[in-house]
């Protein structure tokens, strides 16, 4: 199965690395990741027209940067001489950091963000009577204005020789990063005080990681290559999702060439029921082999149930209203409250040890080994929130109201994080976002005369991408400092600059790409998805609706049902279907990625079937491979696209 690898001298062997742990150049190193794949990502999607890199928890923007690294750049450093090898550590610590960049651009933060913030002025117009309902209630701070048609010219090109006025967005953005930096402080700080609980106490399996930890193997050997690229398995499934890719790109240039249909397409089966389809992601079922696989088949069964759920409803004429989310979507949300919920729960011991530690640094309990330590995570955690309170309530918003909508944001982004590291499925949102939920719980005619739902509407720009504004990566970077060991707090500072760095850069170049070419014409929806919540908004306004009761008897019916799942599973150890799968598949990506996660979990249950565990372990450079191939195919593909179909490119890489 395998290949030898090549022959090393006993001193080769036995020379100890000289790189272990985190390392200045790992985290400069990460940077310089951060910086290119912002500029590749802020450019495929809006102005290449190439594919969608980041909307993933795990970008494979990002991931093709540190293929390339451990292919290419880590053997290149090997030659000069052994001693310069990145090693294992200094590889997890590179991820943690280019991790953080990834989410900004575009589908990440940056493009809804900046979407959102135009949107109040440039769509205004005397049919929709934002300037009447929406423009009073905007404090000059919390916009850009149309000032001399800058969001116009942002929007729709800029003529020759038009300077970006920056004056008009410097004020709005100043204070908008604060908020930003605010809350994902204080949801890093989450992430440091869960850590411990997730991956010690109920050893969470982490799926992303697994793929990473693989090409990581082996680093500080003299062999040019990591340990996994001696199987033949990895180039098998590199020829794979690389050759499907590349063999494809003849067709760019011949329209006759034979192409390699991997897209699928979209079936109706029954009147009413909501569609299916037969895409195939590689993406998707390469890391869903690391996923487990009773999650992977609690996936598959909940979505037949919404599926079937959704398509009775719609028989029957019911529905929730215009623009408020399914039923299974208030189900699917309920189950996420349910599942931090209950986390929150098991995890009491552990957090009132971080609580005691926090209050007495002399308390036995060890924190060392977190990326900062548990009195900086709780008063950080304490005072990002009551910053964004205060920020919140400046810009509207009431306290109680604040302090609603954030505790809502937590708990939502905190179950995802839980569900990424648990399940590996990439593709993830909920159609129930924390302002819709709040909005939902006290009713719109209780939001004042319109500023809290003005404000609110701004904020969605914040969760439009489902990162979480980063919970997610910062739940895989805190795994990622552990298993790097050396100065893990180290690796907190990196992922903080490479925010900083990543979102400045993108900003940068989203201004200047938006006023030459017009954010409008931007592929996507990021730049122009604002509108859509200021309509809601305004809509609200013109018609006030009290408490959402059919809704919220939704959202009940999840919390109930996945308490009782919870309480099956932790009661009966044979129960075959894992609870989180309620709480994923009643949202909309969960249709998009059926299929390929049905494929994954086929291949991992006849695998262990066939040949239990060790068969698993055998096939893991397969799929290794394949992701890795993949990835550089998608890279592959927006060079092509960039050189010879520049604004014509093609969607490879799809959801």
């Amino acid at each position: 199965m395998s290949r030898s690898a090549p022959e090393v001298t006993v001193e080769e062997v036995s020379a100890p690395h000289s790189r272990l742990g985190v390392t200045r150049r790992s985290i400069l190193l990460g940077l310089l990741l951060v910086c290119a794949e912002v500029a590749v990502i802020t450019f495929s999607e809006p102005v290449v027209r190439s594919s969608q890199m980041n909307i993933s928890h795990f970008p494979v923007g990002f991931f093709m940067w540190f293929v390339a690294v451990v292919l290419f750049l880590n053997p290149l450093l090997k030659r000069v001489g052994v001693r310069y090898g990145l090693s294992s550590s200094e590889l997890f610590a590179i991820v943690a950091v280019g991790l953080m960049g990834a989410h900004v651009p575009n589908s990440g933060l940056v493009g809804f963000f900046l979407g959102m913030l135009a949107a109040p002025y440039y769509f205004a117009s005397p049919e929709n009577r934002w300037a009447e309902l929406l423009h009073p209630n905007i404090p000059p701070w919390l916009a850009p204005t149309d000032e001399r048609g800058a969001l116009q010219a942002f929007f729709e090109g800029a003529p020759d020789g038009y300077a970006i006025p920056w004056h008009v967005w410097a004020v709005p953005l100043f204070w908008w990063l604060c908020l930003i930096g605010a809350m994902a402080f204080a949801l890093l700080c989450i992430a440091v005080m869960l850590r411990k609980q997730w991956v010690q106490n109920e050893r969470l399996v982490y799926p992303l990681i697994s793929p990473v930890s693989e090409l990581s193997a082996g680093a500080e050997s003299p062999q040019l290559l990591p340990q996994v690229a001696y199987n033949r398995l990895f180039w098998i499934g590199f020829g794979l999702g690389f050759g499907i890719l590349a063999w494809n790109i003849g067709a760019y240039f011949l329209p006759s060439w034979p192409r390699i249909y991997y897209h699928g397409r979209w079936w109706d089966f029954l009147y009413g029921f909501p569609r299916m389809t037969s895409r195939i992601n590689m993406y998707i079922i390469g890391f869903g082999y690391f996923a487990n696989v009773d999650v992977l088949f609690s996936l598959l069964f909940f979505y037949l149930l919404y599926w079937t759920q959704t398509g009775v409803f719609n028989r029957m004429g019911y529905n929730l209203g215009p623009g408020t989310g399914t039923a299974a979507a208030w189900e699917s949300t309920g189950g996420l409250f349910a599942l931090v919920g209950w986390g929150m729960w098991t995890a009491r011991g552990h957090l009132r040890e971080v609580v005691r530690k926090a209050l007495d640094p002399a308390c036995p309990v060890d924190d060392s080994g977190e990326m900062f330590s548990y009195r900086t995570a709780l008063f950080g955690f304490l005072l990002g929130t009551a910053f964004s309170v205060s920020w919140l309530y400046a810009a509207g918003v009431d306290p109680g109201v604040a302090l609603l909508v954030l505790a809502v944001t937590y708990v939502t982004y905190v179950g995802l994080a839980k569900v990424v590291s648990e399940s590996g499925l990439l593709y993830l949102s909920w159609t129930v976002g924390p302002q819709a939920l709040v909005t939902g719980a006290l009713g719109s005619v209780a939001m004042a005369p319109g500023s809290i739902l003005t404000s609110m509407a701004f904020t969605v720009g914040l969760c439009a991408h489902w990162k979480g504004i980063f919970m997610s990566g910062f739940a895989q970077g805190a795994k990622l400092a552990g298993l790097a060991g050396g100065n893990r707090r180290r690796v907190a500072i990196g992922m903080g600059l490479a925010l900083a760095v990543g979102i400045l850069l993108c900003l940068y170049l989203s201004l200047g790409w938006g006023y030459e070419y017009g954010a409008y014409n931007f592929g996507g929806t990021p730049f122009r998805a604002g509108r859509y919540s200021f309509q809601q908004a305004a809509a609200q306004i013109l018609n006030p609706e009290g408490v959402a009761s059919r809704r919220l008897v939704f959202f009940g019916i999840g919390v109930g049902v996945m308490s009782v799942l919870t309480f099956i599973r932790y009661r009966l150890s044979w129960w075959p279907v894992h609870p989180i799968g309620f709480a994923i598949a009643g949202n909309g990506r969960a249709t998009k990625s059926a299929f390929s996660v049905f494929i994954a979990w086929t291949l991992k249950f006849l695998t262990l079937r066939v040949g239990g565990v060790t068969l698993y372990w055998r096939f893991r450079p397969l799929f290794v491979g394949l992701l890795s191939g993949y990835s550089l195919g998608v890279g592959l593909g927006f060079a092509v696209d960039a050189v010879w179909f520049h604004g014509q490119g093609h969607w490879i890489h799809l959801y």
